[in-house]
């Protein structure tokens, strides 16, 4: 009897045809990891883009107009960005008399705590009527959830 020789599928596929295959492959695979480096990479920049949201602190008692001194101050804006807060304001002399307060302390607070104190720089005299911007800042964040209230004093060096 006459012996066959059975032929597979692969035995069929030239040198030709494997190289192909196995380019394509290394292809699939290259974007199989590219796909997967970048959509880590992503979760990485919305987690720090998280971190980076800018969050006003609206707490009525923080934006609300105060006095300090003949000073009135308001315009409140204290808003936090990761571990960084910012208070800006503005101070207006409300006296008929030129007013030398060089300087104040903002107090926040949450309930009876400090929270913090900010140092509220004006410099120079201010002419009855003047309104100057001031601006301080603490490497922390000072949100709804820690900071409840803002009181104004003299201020005391530290």
């Amino acid at each position: 009897m006459k012996e066959t020789k059975k032929e597979n599928f692969f035995s069929k596929i030239t040198k030709k045809q494997w190289i192909i295959i196995a380019v394509a492959l290394v292809l699939i695979i290259g974007i199989i990891v590219a796909a997967v480096i970048l959509s880590n990479g992503d979760s990485k920049d919305s987690a720090q883009n998280k971190e980076e949201e800018v969050i006003i602190n609206d707490s009525a008692d923080i934006i609300k107009e105060a006095t300090y001194e003949g000073l009135t101050i308001n315009n409140i804006i204290l808003k936090s960005q990761g571990d960084f807060a910012t208070f800006t304001a503005t101070v207006t002399n409300s006296t008929d008399n030129e007013i030398n307060v060089e300087d104040f302390d903002i107090v926040l607070k949450n309930g009876d705590t400090t929270v913090a104190t900010l140092y509220g720089y004006l410099g120079e005299p201010m002419a009855a009527g003047e309104s100057r911007d001031i601006n301080a800042s603490i490497g922390m964040a000072l949100t709804k959830d820690t900071v409840t209230s803002a009181e104004y004093a003299e201020h005391t060096a530290e």
